[in-house]
């Protein structure tokens, strides 16, 4: 925010991975460690009663342990993408709205430009595909073969607790 003045969209929130099993303790407190030294990424394990006193909705009874990570949080992609643009704004990036790659030119297997859909042509030797769901058939475009992904996703909200927890 004080790069750019706008909100980048970070909540802290903290998070608990909870942990059912010696092997998966094992598992995420190697990732926590990686973090840690890679990082610097603050957290630690701690017992199911620790858990529960940090989230008292949390049912520790099958729970060998648990990873806390104080300064975890969510971002609101939307605030991102709009300090993004503000960024980039300030060092001189032009933003164009409503509008798709009609095509994309290339000179001798390099990419040297594009064309968007309302005709306005861009010379550059660098496009990045952050296009998403798009992103195969943009790549495509530039003769580059995206691998999909696989993601899923709900239409609906689905219950965090049920009755049973809270009991």
């Amino acid at each position: 925010p004080d790069e750019v003045g706008e909100w980048a969209g970070w909540t802290t929130t903290g998070s608990l991975f909870a942990c059912s099993s010696e092997d998966r303790l094992i598992a995420h407190d190697r990732v926590r460690t990686m973090a840690k030294a890679i990082a610097g990424v603050e957290s630690h394990v701690v017992s199911p009663e620790e858990a529960k006193e940090i989230h008292p909705l949390i049912n520790s009874d099958d729970l060998v342990g648990c990873i806390h990570t104080p300064a975890d949080g969510h971002i609101d992609p939307t605030a991102m993408v709009n300090a993004y643009i503000a960024g980039a704004k300030l060092h001189g990036a032009q933003i164009f709205e409503d509008v798709s790659i009609a095509s994309i030119e290339q000179e001798g297997g390099r990419v040297s430009g594009l064309t968007t859909s309302c005709g306005h042509e861009l010379r550059t030797p660098v496009i990045v595909n952050c296009t998403g769901a798009w992103a195969r058939r943009i790549g495509a475009m530039a003769g580059v073969c995206v691998p999909s992904s696989h993601y899923c996703s709900a239409p609906f909200a689905a219950p965090i607790l049920s009755a049973d927890r809270l009991a």
